[in-house]
């Protein structure tokens, strides 16, 4: 059974990511990457997560946006895969990627940082 619940994530994740992009006309939906689908052993609900890049308004605006267009998101993907059932889909934002962005972006400031202080620090004929 976890193979058709893997199998319909996947599916799902498709045809929202479709959907948010050619069908909804909302200029307020931002920046927006679908992270991952988690479906019920039932199959009939599943838990949407996504990711929003840009200011805290901006993560704001696309989350409001999101959950008024959320009805017509689930109409739109249900007439679009064939279960015997539609499936109920809930969203939520996570802000996962958005931390690791974060982090790299950090990391990669030291990194360009490091190169000037360890130039200094090696003996001369040594390579590094």
């Amino acid at each position: 059974m976890q193979h058709r619940s893997d199998r319909l994530a996947s599916l799902l994740l498709k045809e929202v990511s479709v959907t948010i992009r050619e069908d909804l006309s909302n200029p307020r939906i931002g920046f927006v990457t679908l992270t991952r689908a988690e479906v019920a052993k039932d199959l009939k609900s599943a838990r949407i997560f996504y990711s929003v890049m840009g200011s805290d308004e901006d993560k704001k605006r696309t989350e409001i946006a999101i959950r008024n267009a959320a009805k017509e998101i689930k109409y739109l993907v249900n007439n679009r895969i064939s279960m015997r059932y539609a499936v109920h889909l809930t969203f939520f934002r996570e802000e996962g990627a958005e931390h690791a962005f974060r982090i790299q972006k950090i990391l990669d400031q030291i990194h360009s940082e490091k190169p000037a202080e360890s130039g200094e620090d090696t003996p001369a004929g040594e390579a590094t």
